[in-house]
């Protein structure tokens, strides 16, 4: 996948409860993806999940923590993405946990995530996975006149940190 079609500009969405990961977002995510706007929401602990749930459909990109432990309360980032998702959203769904089990990412496929990021992956390695999640999720979307027939038919691409070390890309 060709990242030079990677539009600039687009609005990206967070929601976790590791503080370093979400400063981490805010600063990386803008420099590797050229992204407009990066909403991190866990900061306020629970209080922020219905923040987060307000802003996400507005985002291009939504990122989720698959286990969010806030203190007192737990929130799973799989059923805001599956809630999201069944409320009709378009853009890329992408989950970034450390829970990236063959068991794991079936369960993240099944619920609509398109991406799968090993939170071990750098961000500017993960700002290249993301774009071209993106691009062939946009692409899988485009009417069939529209769409390359060179590009790969899978909406899902999972990426734990040991596929970044090698040639295989999924």
């Amino acid at each position: 996948v060709d990242v030079s079609a990677f539009p600039n500009g687009l609005r990206v969405c967070y929601i976790g409860d590791s503080k370093a990961a979400l400063r981490t977002l805010e600063v990386g995510l803008p420099r590797h993806l050229g992204a407009a706007e990066v909403k991190t929401f866990g900061h306020n602990g629970p209080d922020d999940v219905p923040r987060f749930m307000e802003h996400a459909p507005q985002a291009d990109i939504i990122m989720f923590d698959h286990h969010i432990d806030f203190p007192g309360a737990h929130t799973s980032g799989l059923e805001l993405l599956r809630t999201i998702k069944a409320g009709g959203f378009q853009g890329l769904l992408i989950m970034r946990s450390g829970n990236t089990s063959d068991q794991d990412c079936v369960q993240y496929r099944e619920a609509g995530c398109h991406c799968i990021l090993d939170k071990a992956v750098p961000t500017a390695q993960a700002g290249d996975v993301i774009k071209k999640a993106y691009l062939r999720q946009q692409r899988s979307r485009a009417p069939p006149d529209q769409a390359q027939s060179s590009c790969s038919t899978a909406n899902t691409s999972v990426v734990p940190f040991s596929n970044l070390l090698g040639e295989n890309e999924v």
